[in-house]
């Protein structure tokens, strides 16, 4: 499996992955790509997909988990979370192996890179956010002095950690707008929701419940449901914070657009959030975190347009891009036998973000 912008798929290509648009799926992994389904994907905003490629030997993965370890992942999650009020041990259970796994899949990888997150709709939003956040997560305590028992424990809390969402009505999570503040206070109590859930009905470790309660807690002490500060917030629920917030602000929502990766490192390593959030864990981020994914639209210093073709392991900044737009401004006919290297080209860099890849599904 591999990730492919849109632009150079051809005809014949096999799907590797469902796609999805309104919440159902509209076509199937497997299927035999034709030239009118490749032209109805970019009208409909698609800008990569996943095809497979006998030609790799490479773990077939989505972003820095398997898609097999993903939708399993989902499964789960959305399986235990829409039964929520009947969560026992026994469905908990199903959360841990799911964990594991995810973790095994991460700890197995030698180039630990955030690129893309999955393609998603709206509708399993919340089940898709908490498997990336755990994806995130494991991968930034990874970098950490952390067992592996524990890399798994922790995995399991940020499955978990937006559980007590259930209790919170989708007209107010989903809503187009400014929430009311009796709105805003009603979201804010999720966390007490998933505490109480996960600690009265499971036999979880209290480490979980803390995840759960405190993954909304910042630093200065402005954060909630608890006004906890400093020290006061377990290390774990500081680092979950941290993917939760880039997952959060990556995500398109009925309300808002996702913001590029570049964007949200600015802010995530600006003086006001070094008050909010743990400084060893936006480091690791920044490690990991590959700026410029596969499918994005870039604007070069020469004034060029560029679309990313891959990215480059041993420097995330520079990567392998095909040129849309010269630097006159002209429109290059064949972008595909134009091609750049921006490590070997250290006197051009990118200056933003222009489009990123895949739009939401809506």
């Amino acid at each position: 499996m591999r990730s492919v912008p849109l632009g150079m798929v051809k005809a014949g290509s096999i799907l590797a992955a469902n796609i999805f648009s309104n919440g159902r799926t509209i076509l199937r992994k497997g299927h035999s790509l034709s030239q009118s389904n490749i032209k109805a994907l970019r009208k409909m905003g698609f800008r990569t997909i996943h095809i497979e490629d006998d030609s790799l030997d490479k773990p077939k993965k989505i972003g820095i988990i398997s898609y097999e370890a993903r939708e399993k992942a989902v499964n789960t999650v959305e399986t235990v979370f829409k039964d929520f009020e009947n969560i026992d041990s026994q469905k908990f259970e199903k959360i841990r192996s799911s964990a594991e796994i995810i973790v095994d899949d991460i700890l197995g990888m030698d180039d630990l890179a955030i690129q893309m997150h999955d393609l998603r709709s709206w509708d399993d939003y919340t089940y898709r956010h908490c498997v990336n956040v755990t994806a995130i997560s494991v991968a930034i305590a990874k970098m950490t002095e952390i067992s592996v028992g524990n890399l798994k424990l922790l995995a399991a809390g940020a499955l978990v950690h937006d559980i007590g969402k259930m209790k919170i009505p989708d007209f107010i999570l989903n809503k187009n707008g400014k929430l009311s503040d009796t709105e805003r206070m009603n979201v804010q109590q999720h966390p007490v929701h998933g505490f109480d859930l996960l600690s009265e009905k499971t036999q979880s470790s209290p480490l979980v419940w803390a995840i759960a309660r405190q993954h909304h807690e910042t630093l200065d002490g402005n954060g909630y449901p608890d006004g906890r500060a400093g020290t006061q917030i377990h290390k774990w629920a500081k680092i979950v914070s941290v993917a939760d917030v880039w997952d959060a602000l990556r995500s398109d929502r009925p309300y808002k657009t996702g913001w590029p990766p570049d964007k949200i490192l600015n802010h995530l390593n600006s003086e006001t959030a070094s008050k909010k959030f743990d400084s060893d864990a936006i480091e690791i981020l920044n490690s990991i975190v590959v700026l410029y994914p596969v499918g994005a639209k870039i604007r070069l210093s020469n004034g060029m347009i560029a679309e990313v073709q891959a990215h480059n392991p041993d420097d995330h900044q520079r990567p392998v891009v095909r040129v849309l737009v010269d630097e006159h401004g002209r429109t290059i006919d064949d972008p595909d036998n134009y091609i750049l290297r921006l490590e070997k080209n250290p006197s051009i860099r990118i200056i933003e973000t222009i489009q990123m890849t895949n739009s939401p599904v809506k």
